[in-house]
């Protein structure tokens, strides 16, 4: 992990509970993941917390991976997938580099076309450190 990446995360969860609660730890991301899974496994009533799981979130499946989706309105949606905050700086980068370096906005709707949780305080943290963004501001 370099240093910019070391700090985007130490940010992030610095302000992670401030932000939202979509931003989530690997930790959180699995055990969400697994309550999810239970809640849809269950024949049971559900309580009211397996059924606002099973509102707000699905599980996309391929092989034996599965992933914590936004929940789709119908099947023809494109899934939403949720991220962990270690995981972000990386993701982030990739969007920052196929939009040339674009703007919160750019990134904002790049990443909102397949991610659920990238949120824009993420996206100003990122961009603040990138150092040919920052050149490009002081010129």
């Amino acid at each position: 992990m370099d240093a910019k990446e070391q700090v985007f995360l130490e940010e992030v969860l610095k302000n992670k509970d401030k932000a939202n609660r979509l931003l989530m730890t690997r930790d959180e991301y699995h055990r969400i993941l697994d309550e999810v899974k239970e809640a849809a496994a269950t024949t049971a009533t559900k309580t009211q917390h397996q059924r606002h799981l099973l509102r707000r979130y699905e599980i996309l499946t391929c092989g034996q991976v599965s992933k914590l989706v936004l929940k789709r309105k119908d099947e023809t949606e494109q899934p939403k997938h949720f991220i962990f905050v270690e995981e972000m700086y990386d993701v982030l980068k990739r969007i920052h580099v196929v939009t040339g370096h674009g703007g919160r906005d750019k990134m904002l709707k790049e990443a909102g076309k397949k991610y659920a949780n990238i949120t824009e305080a993420s996206v100003t943290l990122f961009k603040s450190l990138c150092v040919q963004c920052q050149e490009k501001i002081k010129t």
